[in-house]
Order: structure tokens, then C-alpha cells, then sequence
């Protein structure tokens, strides 16, 4: 979940410092809105939630033993 947080942070502060750069360096005006930043940020912590927790879940019912035996 951790890494998930700071891909989407990264990922968010990269889009908007693209749209940033690229409205002061063309004629386009760019225009963002906080409410899809945020949902795009909480998809990233769900992805990560949901891919971590599964195989954890999974690791947690199996023997120690015979997870390191198999191979």
C-alpha cells in the first residue's frame, strides 16, 4: 500500500506538473479538477490494497514448511 501511495502521488504530481509546463509553454490553457485528482489518487491506494492483500491473505495460510520445500 505504501508503494501504491507513492506511484499515485508521484503519478499525480508528474500529470500536473506536465499540464503546468505545458499551459506556460503554449497557448493551451489547461485545466484540472481536484475531484478526478483525488479519485485517480484512491484508485491508486485500492490497486494496491487489493494486489497486496490477496497474495498476502494466500502466504499467511500456508504452511512455512512446505512454502519453502516447494519449489
Amino acid at each position: 500500500m505504501v508503494l501504491s501511495c507513492l506511484g499515485g502521488l508521484l503519478g499525480v504530481g508528474i500529470g500536473l506538473g506536465i499540464a503546468k509546463s505545458v499551459s506556460v509553454f503554449s497557448s493551451l490553457t489547461i485545466s484540472y479538477s481536484w475531484s478526478v485528482t483525488l479519485l485517480v489518487f484512491l484508485f491508486s491506494i485500492l490497486i494496491g490494497i487489493i494486489f497486496g492483500a490477496f497474495p498476502a491473505n494466500k502466504a499467511s495460510k500456508l504452511n512455512p514448511i512446505q512454502a519453502l520445500r516447494h519449489e
